[in-house]
C-alpha cells in the first residue's frame, strides 16, 4: 500500500470522528464580534492533544487565542508548508432563523447545520485532521508544515495571522500556504485576498473662506476621487 492509499484508508476509517470534531467546533460558538474564541480554541488543543500533537497558545488578546504547532520533517528543511485557518465566525443576527439552531452541528446526513460550518470550521477541522496525519509520518517527509489556527479574522486579522507574521516571520511565514476558506469553484486556486491598509497624505494649496474671490483653493478630497 502506498503511502497515499494508507492515508485514504485513514480518512475513511475515522469519517465518523471526523465528522464529530467538526460538531464538536461548531457547537463551540465563537462569533465575531464580539470575538471571544476560548471555547472553540479549547476544542482544538483537545483535538490536537489526543492526536500527540503538542500545540503552544499565542495570545495578544486573552479572549481571542491563537492555536499553533509546527514540525519538521525526517528528510530536509524546505518547503516550509503552511496551514491556515480561522476560528471565529460572522455573527448570529437572528438565531430564531436556523431551523436547527445556529450552534447545534446537528448532522442531517447531508449538511452539518450551525454558524461557521462553512466559514470556515469544515476547513480548519480539515486542516487540522491533516496535520495531525502528516505529523505521524515526519520522518518520511521533505520540508516542514506549521499549523496555525488563528481568531480575529473576521474583524481584520490584527491580533491573528497579521500578528504572528508581524512578531514571529521567520516562524510563521513560509512558502505554501494552505487555506481552507470557501471559494464556491470546487477548486484549488492560486489568488490572495485580505484587508488592505493604506496610510497616505494628501496635500492641497489652504485657502481662507472669507477670500475666495481673492484666488481659488483645492480641496484636498478631490485628488482622492
Amino acid at each position: 500500500m502506498t503511502i497515499r492509499q494508507e492515508i485514504i484508508a485513514e480518512l475513511e476509517a475515522n469519517r465518523e470522528s471526523y465528522v464529530a470534531f467538526l460538531q464538536k467546533l461548531i457547537q463551540a460558538a465563537s462569533p465575531n464580534p464580539p470575538g471571544d474564541t476560548t471555547k472553540a480554541t479549547t476544542v482544538v488543543r483537545e483535538y490536537l492533544s489526543t492526536h500527540g500533537v503538542e500545540a503552544e497558545v499565542v495570545a495578544p488578546l486573552p479572549q481571542a487565542p491563537n492555536v499553533v504547532a509546527d514540525f519538521r520533517g525526517g528528510k530536509e528543511n524546505d518547503p516550509r508548508v503552511i496551514f491556515n485557518d480561522h476560528i471565529d465566525t460572522y455573527p448570529v443576527e437572528r438565531p430564531d432563523a436556523w431551523p436547527k439552531g445556529p450552534y447545534s452541528g446537528f448532522n442531517d446526513g447531508i449538511t452539518i447545520h450551525g454558524r461557521g460550518g462553512v466559514d470556515m470550521k469544515a476547513g480548519t477541522a480539515t486542516s487540522i485532521i491533516a496535520y495531525t496525519i502528516l505529523q505521524r509520518r515526519a520522518e518520511g517527509l521533505k520540508g516542514s508544515v506549521r499549523l496555525v489556527v488563528v481568531s480575529n479574522e473576521e474583524t481584520g486579522g490584527r491580533w491573528g495571522t497579521r500578528y504572528l507574521l508581524e512578531h514571529d516571520p521567520s516562524r510563521w511565514g513560509g512558502d505554501v500556504v494552505l487555506n481552507g476558506e470557501p471559494g464556491g469553484l470546487q477548486s484549488i486556486r492560486f489568488g490572495e485576498k485580505g484587508t488592505l491598509r493604506i496610510t497616505f497624505t494628501v496635500k492641497s494649496e489652504g485657502l481662507n473662506g472669507a477670500y475666495t474671490f481673492v484666488r481659488k483653493g483645492r480641496a484636498a478630497f478631490i485628488p482622492l476621487q
